[in-house]
């Protein structure tokens, strides 16, 4: 049996290097293009920011995460009826073949894509319809704050 005190000393090495690990993204993990170092803001193409006022259409996505409490969550604000309405979702990412599939709260919910349009970055979520007769959707995202 282990002596208490090199057995409390293992765990907290142990703690340690879970947080040392916790603190960089794996290689291929999109928490810091979604998300930056903390949160990142993203909005559709021409939409004008009217959060706070009464809205005619529009949709923000607002992505954070982070890795000491292996926390990623998005909170995505809709216009509904001229105004603004949130939902907030647990989110991961998922390789799919060639492409990466958003799930928000284990489900699938958006194709990811980033693409350079006049040399800024714009995130293409794509929302594919789960009949042959329901249109496919593409929201065109920049990011305006984070």
């Amino acid at each position: 049996m282990l002596h208490p005190i090199l057995l409390w000393a293992g765990l907290i090495l142990h703690s340690h290097a879970l947080k040392a690990v916790a603190q960089k993204p794996a290689p291929g993990d999109l928490a810091p293009k979604l998300a930056g170092t903390s949160f990142w803001q993203w909005t559709l193409v021409g939409q004008r920011e009217t959060l706070g006022q009464a809205c005619d259409s529009g949709r923000i996505f607002t992505f954070r995460w982070s890795a000491k409490a292996f926390e990623r969550k998005v909170q995505i604000r809709s216009c509904v009826d001229g105004e603004w309405r949130a939902t907030t979702a647990v989110w991961a990412t998922q390789k799919v073949g060639v492409e990466t599939l958003l799930l928000l709260n284990g489900k699938p919910a958006y194709y990811i894509r980033f693409m350079l349009q006049n040399g800024t970055e714009i995130l293409r979520l794509t929302e594919r319809g789960s009949t042959p007769t329901s249109p496919t959707r593409h929201y065109y995202l920049r990011q305006t704050a984070g």
